[in-house]
């Protein structure tokens, strides 16, 4: 009998997860989501190469995402980076670090148990550490592409959120307002825990100047 599915969270889920809460008091309303609404997948077996389209809510917004790539959540990782990096330097940064789909067979009541619920982990590092990420769905497809989608919400808002405290940061300091600079420091050091934002900083500076 195979073991039941865990759900034990790790340090660096809870790492995310207060970045993540840091993040959207920060944003409000400004915090943009984004959502899986189709997927299209072709692999090529022998050439090993994998072409995904899907259409993806961001915000308000329906976009269409195209990319190549080894294996689907590859391809879907690799497409989405294209999008948004010039927006989100950031992105520049990451790559995978661990993957996997479980399937939930001891919960699933089919005869079959074909239909079970899986999950999919992905860990995505960077110079300053790493990120981990968990979703659920019944299709594996499904499922691999929304915890990559859901991957790129976290890093996309976290660089939205440290450009807007930096920006906030310069203007309480030009008004001497210390304890809003307090504030907007100790947001800033909790999302910067796991990602570097140098070269975005260093592109508001020169902004600035």
């Amino acid at each position: 009998m195979s073991p039941p599915m865990s759900r034990r969270k790790t340090l660096t889920e809870y790492q995310r997860e207060e970045i993540n809460r840091v993040v959207r008091d920060a944003l409000k309303e400004k915090y943009t989501d984004m959502e899986l609404i189709q997927l299209s997948i072709k692999e090529d077996a022998i050439e090993g190469i994998t072409d995904v389209s899907c259409r993806i809510l961001f915000g308000d917004k329906k976009l269409t995402i195209k990319g190549k790539g080894k294996g689907p959540v590859d391809a879907m990782f690799t497409a989405l980076v294209d999008k948004f990096v010039k927006d989100y330097c950031s992105l520049g940064r990451l790559h995978f670090s661990r993957f996997s789909v479980e399937a939930d067979i001891e919960k699933n009541l089919g005869p079959s148990k074909t239909d079970a619920t899986v999950e999919a982990t992905l860990e995505i590092a960077n110079e300053c550490g790493s990120s981990l990420f968990r979703e659920r769905a019944s299709s594996i497809s499904v499922v691999s592409a929304k915890v990559v989608l859901s991957a790129m919400e976290h890093f996309i808002n976290a660089e939205k959120c440290v450009i807007m405290l930096y920006k906030n940061l310069q203007y309480a300091e030009k008004r001497s307002r210390g304890d809003m600079m307090n504030i907007y420091t100790q947001q800033l050091a909790e999302i910067v825990k796991n990602v570097s934002y140098e070269k975005v900083i260093g592109r508001l500076k020169s902004e600035s100047n």
